[in-house]
């Protein structure tokens, strides 16, 4: 999104306590510090990783925030995703040309929602691939614990395009 010209940026959070929900906030959070983007706190908002969480959460927002609404919104996964574009779409807002958003997961149905929907692959198999040779050889005591990362895609579709600045159309 930053290589896309998005500056502010909004993150839609799952889960304070699972895994997955904090190591996603934290590069969303080290992505705006590398580039030396604001971080502000309004713009995190939590969705529990639920569509209808974040439809909410979304238009609460947009309602009480109408002089800062986010150039974009990366969401914690593609349901929260898709319930951000719903409530940006019920306030009057089109996706992608006046806000770009972005999920994480690249669930089924991500491909043919309206407008289809930018979002990171993970590789699920093989991270149950690795998962369970790994714990086969904690049984048999050959490995202990250790974390393994492995890189996602990202997918582009139709929810997110470069910045258009006003000026650029003069």
């Amino acid at each position: 999104m930053i290589s896309l010209g998005h500056k502010r940026i909004a993150y839609i959070s799952g889960v304070d306590t699972m895994y997955d929900s904090v190591q996603r906030q934290e590069g969303y959070l080290a992505a705006l510090r590398e580039h030396q983007l604001e971080i502000d706190e309004d713009y995190i908002l939590q969705g529990y990783f639920e569509e209808e969480g974040s439809y909410n959460v979304v238009k609460s927002f947009l309602r009480s925030h109408h002089d800062k609404v986010p150039e974009a919104f990366l969401a914690g996964n593609d349901l929260s995703a898709i319930g951000c574009i719903r409530a940006l779409k019920s306030e009057g807002y089109r996706v992608p040309e006046d806000v770009s958003v972005m999920g994480f997961d690249d669930i089924e149905i991500a491909q043919y929602f309206s407008p289809p929907l930018t979002t990171v692959r993970n590789q699920i198999a093989r991270q149950g691939m690795l998962v369970i040779d790994h714990l086969v050889r904690l049984i048999q005591k050959k490995e202990q614990g250790k974390p393994q990362k492995l890189s996602g895609e990202i997918v582009v579709r139709g929810s997110c395009q470069v910045r258009i600045k006003r000026d650029d159309l003069i």
